[in-house]
């Protein structure tokens, strides 16, 4: 019986496809502008569209030889990174083996059976699978309450697909500070005029002769004033 079962689990075994969950890993550049970043939320702009990402805390950027966290990244930094994206495809199909279960209902396909180990279980078991009772082949409509039997199937499910993705390796460029305006030139001095100076030949004489004329003038009028006796 245990030959038999042996040799059911084997030929079973051969015949189904790999149950082993399958991984696949893909790497990606991307060059995106930072907007903004709050703690480890990276809010950045790729293509036109603004979007947000939450960076691990291990993460460094690359900038001129210098390893800078997130939060040291200015807004306007043109942050490119190789994003590592982990696909693993889990199958849904499992593999079930029940050595010398004790039948304790059935219908259908539907099986409840007790184990060597004294667990009780629902089984719904694929009627294309053989099952041992008494060292012969079966199925599971041949069976009946109190039966022992052993049996290898598989049950069918939906794959599960599992999707990891890290930064591999990042780089940013900071933004450029414009130049700083070079000073205006201070004004020149204003030239102060030079007062205005007297000719050489310029002196009191003039005058003089001028106060005199004035005085004769004003003696004659005098004279005419004077009442006549």
């Amino acid at each position: 019986m245990k030959l038999n079962a042996l040799l059911l689990s084997a030929s079973l075994l051969a015949f189904s496809p790999a149950l082993t969950a399958q991984t696949t890993t893909t790497q990606k550049v991307v060059t995106a502008e930072v907007v903004a970043v709050h703690g480890n939320k990276l809010i950045y702009k790729m293509d036109g569209v603004v979007k947000e990402a939450q960076i691990p805390a291990s993460v460094r950027f690359d900038v001129g030889g210098k390893k800078l966290s997130l939060s040291e990244l200015e807004p306007g930094s043109t942050v490119t990174a190789t994003i590592a994206t982990k696909t693993t495809v889990v199958p849904g199909e499992k593999i079930v083996t029940i050595k010398n279960g004790k039948v304790l209902h059935v219908q259908g396909n539907t099986v409840i059976a007790q184990t060597e180990d004294q667990v009780i279980k629902k089984h719904v078991i694929p009627s294309d699978f053989p099952i041992i009772v008494d060292g012969k082949k079966t199925n599971v409509h041949k069976l009946k309450k109190g039966m022992t039997f052993s049996a290898t199937w598989v049950t069918r499910a939906p794959s599960t697909t599992v999707t990891e993705r890290e930064i591999a390796d990042a780089s940013a460029k900071l933004p450029e500070k414009p130049a700083a305006a070079a000073p205006a030139p201070a004004p020149a001095p204003v030239a102060k005029a030079a007062p205005a100076k007297l000719p050489k030949t310029g002196g009191h004489l003039p005058l003089l002769g001028l106060l005199g004329l004035l005085s004769l003038g004003a003696g004659a009028g005098l004279r005419r004033l004077r009442p006549r006796s």
